[in-house]
């Protein structure tokens, strides 16, 4: 069953371009700024990505994602704050305040 994945950063003293670093390494595994619906694209915050795994259990998946992330930001020398979350049964909405 596919889990869906909410995966949100913020780098310590680094430039905007880093940021782009992580989003495309993180697209690389499936984790976009975006989640689809009604095949649109509804964008997500500035730092948040998003996407489906299909793995055995949610603890899989973010056991996973963590390695993930954190073999990212060594290979390209980053710090910052992550927080993974993982769901198997889920609903979703988008709110403009």
């Amino acid at each position: 069953m596919a889990k869906l994945v909410i995966v949100t950063f913020d780098l310590t003293g680094a430039k905007s371009s880093r940021y782009e670093v992580v989003r495309d390494g993180l697209a690389e595994i499936g984790l976009h700024t975006y989640v689809p619906k009604n095949g649109r694209r509804v964008r997500l915050p500035y730092n948040t990505v998003a996407g489906k795994i299909v793995l055995s259990s949610t603890a899989a998946v973010r056991d996973r994602l963590a390695k993930g992330v954190k073999a990212l930001f060594r290979q390209h020398h980053l710090r910052g704050r992550v927080f993974i979350a993982v769901g198997g049964n889920w609903a979703w909405a988008k709110r403009v305040t």
